[in-house]
């Protein structure tokens, strides 16, 4: 059964939604902006990096800047987390 989990900030934006599917990994939809921080304040400081090492999938719904400003910090940190988790990972993003 899939999870969805709603990434809002302080003020009850939606600013991402992750789905954890079971035997795949997560699929994160949208990326607004401060995306990343409000990950690591749902998850807590360990479970972010595996959520984010999971993220197999990024969908942005449409151009809208409330909706892909946070992608680039949400990549970024992706990476560095793949590199720490696994030292042969050379795949790209």
């Amino acid at each position: 059964m899939f999870r969805y989990v709603l990434i809002h900030n302080l003020g009850s934006i939606v600013s991402a939604t992750i789905v954890e599917v079971p035997n795949f990994g997560n699929i994160l939809l949208d990326a607004g902006e401060g995306t990343l921080g409000q990950m690591y304040r749902r998850y807590g400081s360990e479970l972010w990096s595996k959520v984010l090492s999971k993220t197999k999938i990024m969908v942005i719904s449409h151009m809208h800047a409330d909706h892909h400003i946070g992608l680039r910090r949400v990549l970024e940190e992706r990476l560095k987390v793949r590199l720490d988790y696994d030292h042969d990972y050379t795949g790209c993003l």
